[in-house]
């Protein structure tokens, strides 16, 4: 999601564990890992659960929702996930003035890349999801 950590959607985890292996590729935050990187470590993942005979969803929210969208458009079935679900991919990111903006941002070194990107953090400020993932971390 938007704060690439896999906060957003930990209230979730447990309910999705009873049925799922739940997996969340995260990235810290000096990470600078290209898209063809990110997509390699998405398809090696998915490879090595398909060579188990697991079937294999792929959820992808927000820049993740672009990552999923390749994955499942390709023609390579061993690395392609069964179902794909997209939660408001960011499929019009590169319209946006983040989007235009976002290649000369990663090049940026620590701390001017945190501070740079410390707005979009904001995006996600809503005190009653926190409250939530705090109850739900407590249960």
């Amino acid at each position: 999601g938007v704060d690439g950590s896999g906060l957003t959607p930990v209230a979730q985890f447990a309910e999705l564990a009873s049925r799922f292996e739940v997996r969340c590729l995260s990235f810290d935050r000096s990470d600078r890992s290209t898209f063809g990187e990110i997509v390699e470590i998405a398809k090696t993942a998915i490879a090595e659960a398909k060579q188990k005979g697991r079937s294999v969803y792929v959820m992808g929210e927000s820049f993740g929702g672009i990552v999923g969208l390749f994955l499942g458009m390709q023609d390579q079935p061993e690395t392609t996930p069964d179902r794909l679900i997209l939660v408001n991919s960011a499929s019009s990111f590169d319209r946006t003035f983040l989007g235009k903006v976002s290649p000369n941002l990663v090049k940026l070194p620590e701390p001017f890349f945190s501070l740079a990107v410390f707005p979009v953090g904001l995006l996600i400020l809503d005190l009653d999801f926190f409250t939530y993932i705090a109850k739900a971390a407590n249960n």
